[in-house]
């Protein structure tokens, strides 16, 4: 959740959008298929290097493309990736995926939140939590929840590369600082 998203690749993620002309069903197919082919690029360290390097001919990097994923995607998603590979976008791939992912989201008014406590919440804990986040925000709140001890207490709440920190640590940390001063 921390990635910096470019220009290029909102432009693309939006270019996907268009194309899926609305429906989100469709665009959540072509970025379910996407976040496979970047799992599968993730293993294969061989074939990223491939598609990225500027010295293989275009023609013989999209035989690879058609010999591997012929069969998992549709023409379009094929046309997705020749045309990265064209323009020498590649390497925006993953960013591209992530600027997909949270286009969808704007969409479907969701927003992907990674809440950190002290301590394993109950599921009304939880629920509460979620329900205040989604009343604050107007938007259905995807949470991710994580613990982790060193915060003593409270929440640290992410939304991007926003933070919100309620946690304990925080509250003894900057009372020292003025305790200091």
């Amino acid at each position: 959740m921390n990635i910096q998203i470019s220009t290029i690749a909102k432009t693309y993620a939006n270019g996907i959008i268009d194309y899926s002309a609305g429906d989100i069903q469709k665009a959540e197919s072509i970025l379910f298929n996407l976040q496979n082919i970047q799992n599968y690029l993730m293993q294969s360290n061989d074939l990223r290097e491939v598609l990225n390097n500027p010295s293989i001919a275009f023609q013989k990097k999209i035989e690879i493309i058609n010999t591997i994923f012929q069969s998992e995607l549709s023409e379009q998603e094929i046309n997705i990736l020749k045309i990265l590979i064209d323009k020498q976008r590649f390497n925006e791939f993953e960013n591209i995926i992530e600027a997909l992912k949270l286009k969808i989201q704007e969409l479907k008014n969701e927003i992907e939140i990674v809440i950190t406590s002290a301590i394993e919440l109950d599921i009304d804990e939880k629920f509460r939590i979620t329900s205040i986040l989604e009343k604050k925000l107007q938007k259905k709140v995807l949470p991710t929840w994580n613990i982790n001890s060193e915060i003593l207490g409270g929440l640290f709440i992410q939304i991007h590369n926003d933070i919100i920190d309620m946690s304990i640590l925080n509250k003894i940390t900057s009372l020292s600082k003025n305790i200091i001063r």
